[in-house]
């Protein structure tokens, strides 16, 4: 029941039905040269799309499944929209003004919370 101040009947939702199938893998890396990467996959649901890449073994994934074709879905797939994700590995430079590169490779897993993931590693 939402009262005069606060909600307080929460509960942890699941906004998808076969979220508890995901399966999300996170690398990060960096080199003696300054590179770094920050790379992120998902088969999200059991062997993912269900095709495999020629004899190779490797399991295609099926991430797109999240966005939807509706236009009238808030993620639907259109040009010069940005439909949320939630792979999303990131970089960060913590000292841009600096003679040298400082670069961070890091990324979460966990679905729908992953942007505000994201702002607890970095503060």
């Amino acid at each position: 029941m939402i009262g005069e101040t606060a909600n307080h009947d929460v509960t942890f939702g699941v906004p998808e039905a076969n979220a508890e199938d995901a399966d999300t893998v996170l690398l990060c890396t960096a080199d003696e040269a300054g590179n770094v990467v920050a790379y992120i996959n998902s088969r999200f649901a059991g062997f993912g799309s269900g095709l495999v890449a020629g004899d190779t073994g490797i399991a295609l994934q099926n991430r797109g499944s999240s966005f939807s074709l509706d236009r009238d879905h808030p993620n639907t797939l259109a040009p010069g929209k940005r439909p949320f994700h939630t792979l999303i590995p990131a970089l960060a430079d913590f000292a841009p003004d600096a003679d040298h590169d400082d670069w961070a490779a890091f990324g979460v897993m966990g679905g729908y919370m992953q942007p505000q993931g994201h702002l607890q590693v970095i503060s």
